[in-house]
Parts: C-alpha cells; structure tokens; sequence
C-alpha cells in the first residue's frame, strides 16, 4: 500500500482587468461630457468608459491525499482527497457578457473571494483489474477500469439589475440574513439555487455584498463509470 500526501499553491499578480474609468460617484459621472473643444464630436455625452489594466490578484493552496494498494490477481484500489482554495479579483473578468468589469471600478478589491472555479472538497475513488485472460495476444493484456467522484458545488454571486456602478447586473444586494440555497424549479421550469433571498440594494451605494461568490451551489457528484 502506498500513501502520498502534497501541497500546491500559487500565487499570481498583474492579472488584466478591465475597469470602468467613468463609474459614477454618488451618481455623477467624473466625465459627462466630451470637452466643448473637442476635435470630434465636442459636448458629446460619455457613459461607460472601459481600460484594460493590470491590477489582478489571484492565488491557490491545495492539500491533497492519495492512497494505493495492490491486491493479489491483478486488482488495484485508488482513492484520493483534495482540498482546495482559490481566490481572485477577476476570474469572471473579460466575460462574454459586458466586459465583466468588477461592482467597484475604484477599488477592484471589493469583488477578492471565490474564483469561479473554486471547488473546495473532492473525492475520487478507482479501481483497475487485469483481466485473467491468457493464451493469445488477442484477450491478453485487458483491463477493466471504474471511477467514481464526488465534490462539492462551485460558489456563485447575486447581482441585482440596478446600475448603481453605471453597468446593470453588476451590483451585489446587501444581505439582511441568512440566504437558504438548493436546487428547485421554478413555476417557469427554471433552475433556481435561492428559493428566498433576504437583500436588498440602497441606491447610489457601491458597499454592497462585500465579497463576490460567497454562496455556494450543491455538490456535485459523478456517476460511476466503466471502461474496458
């Protein structure tokens, strides 16, 4: 039997974001307008403003466990346990939709927590038995392998459709207790993770649901599978 335990962890800096350097401010833009003396189009009425920077932070820590053992006539067991936490600025930056930038253009710090790939428990188990077969090398030399696997649920974040940052869909409720989530239908057949939602979203305030992602879905788990 064998045993092996590991660490692994990352850190990276610099990431791109993109920012959004005419966000209003108590709900004025520090850029209305294009200057009257403009070249083009002058007194022209600005909105979102969008720079690619390199303020990103990101970094990764895992433990993880795997355990081995032999067993006599050609069968093998192989289970494994990973912890794991990753963290982030902006992993869900440069989106298909918009151009992800974070709820606060000002302080990009605001939306650090949960990457969107964030998986913090994982379990697989395997097994691998060589076949009896012998004689030929038409039946020699098969396996049959099965793997099972189980994790818990990717973390996720609520937006409401106010544009309190100049971008709706971008600003995070407050939460006024606690936030009971499962996997349910909707009367429209839709999936929905969070049957009763108790927040609310002042106007004109970016200090919102302070970290991004601090809820998380239902655990995932893989069907047992087969291969010959």
């Amino acid at each position: 039997m064998g045993l092996l335990i590991g660490y692994i962890g990352s850190k990276r800096t610099y990431l791109q974001m993109y920012l959004n350097q005419n966000q209003p401010l108590n709900g004025v833009r520090p850029f209305p307008t294009l200057s009257g003396n403009s070249p083009i189009d002058p007194g022209t009425n600005l909105n979102n403003l969008h720079t690619s920077t390199s303020v990103g932070n990101s970094n990764y820590n895992a433990l993880w466990a795997t355990v081995t053992r032999h067993f006599s006539k050609g069968l093998q067991l192989s289970t494994s346990y990973t912890w794991s936490k990753s963290l982030d600025y902006n992993s869900h930056n440069l989106a298909s939709s918009g151009y992800g930038t974070p709820q606060n253009s000002l302080n990009p710090r605001e939306d650090y927590g949960p990457s969107d790939f964030d998986v913090r428990d994982r379990w697989v188990i395997s097994g691998v038995y060589a076949l009896p077969f012998q004689g030929n090398l038409a039946v020699e030399g098969w396996q049959l392998s099965v793997l099972a696997s189980t994790q818990t649920g990717n973390s996720f974040s609520v937006h409401t459709t106010l544009a309190n940052n100049g971008i709706a869909g971008l600003t995070r409720p407050n939460i006024l207790g606690p936030v009971p989530t499962s996997e349910s239908l909707a009367s429209n057949g839709n999936i929905q993770y969070i049957p009763r939602a108790f927040c609310n979203t002042p106007t004109h305030r970016l200090r919102l649901f302070k970290s991004r992602r601090r809820l998380r879905r239902q655990g995932k788990k893989r069907p047992l599978r087969a291969r010959l």
